[in-house]
């Protein structure tokens, strides 16, 4: 990929990103008494089976304090397996063989002297004229 087209894409994923986090943020400060005190707290009615199982405190209606602590342990050890991953993959395509690129101008010089070059170009021509 170019570098170009890398920014590009950078930029795309950047804007959607932007775009995500916009919306986001306007939902849940339309629809979340969490984000916006002025909205009705709905986290009874939503999370009704999260504080059943423990993940949200019923009593304050945030998420309970062992199960961040469980959430952050994963993060760092996904992060960790992630990065290792990368170092492997990275090793592995610097350690293949490196070939230098071919010289394609008698390759190509050839092409356009032969006959089918010569044929193709002559009928091309009919196909080019621009009426005046």
């Amino acid at each position: 990929m170019s570098e170009r087209s890398s920014s590009r894409s950078g930029l795309k994923t950047s804007a959607k990103l932007a775009r995500a986090r916009r919306d986001l943020h306007n939902f849940m400060n339309e629809r979340c008494g969490l984000v916006n005190r002025t909205n009705p707290c709905r986290c009874v009615k939503k999370t009704r089976g999260f504080m059943q199982a423990g993940y949200v405190d019923p009593g304050s209606l945030l998420f309970a304090r062992e199960h961040l602590e469980q959430v952050r342990e994963v993060v760092r050890t996904k992060a960790e397996a992630l990065t290792t991953l990368d170092a492997q993959c990275s090793e592995v395509f610097r350690q293949h063989a490196f070939y230098p690129p071919r010289d394609l101008v008698p390759a190509l010089r050839q092409l356009l002297a032969g006959p089918s070059c010569s044929l193709w170009l002559s009928l091309g021509a009919t196909f080019w004229v621009i009426p005046g």
